[in-house]
């Protein structure tokens, strides 16, 4: 009897079994947004604010050196946007870029606005 048993213990010891049970849980799914084009609003925003400095140093409500500092912040910015896409934009990092364009657009804004009223 016991010689009967010994290939089916043999069986149920085989690697066969074990490789079926070592497969763990599905790879979970990235939320990233692989590439530049995950910046679509993001990139929109930024020209228009670009241009808006641009004319409005064009118009002298902005001067040189407000001009230049606001342009280095959107380079700055658009250095983080490259990074970012390197590896894929996460929600929350397209959220940072959008604010951070639009924080940029505020500040030109109000700077050009207080131009305006001297």
């Amino acid at each position: 009897m016991t010689l009967r048993l010994l290939p089916l213990v043999l069986l149920s010891l085989s690697p066969a079994t074990a490789w079926a049970q070592i497969v763990g849980p599905p790879a979970p799914q990235s939320d990233r947004v692989t590439g530049i084009s995950g910046i679509g609003p993001y990139a929109t925003e930024m020209r228009e604010t670009r241009r808006n400095i641009d004319d409005a140093r064009d118009a002298g409500q902005l001067s040189k050196r407000q001009a230049k500092a606001f342009r280095k912040e959107a380079r700055r910015t658009d250095a983080l946007a490259q990074r970012y896409a390197s590896d894929g934009i996460s929600p929350s990092e397209a959220r940072e870029l959008d604010m951070r364009a639009r924080a940029l657009d505020s500040f030109a804004g109000a700077a050009r606005g207080r131009s305006d009223s001297r």
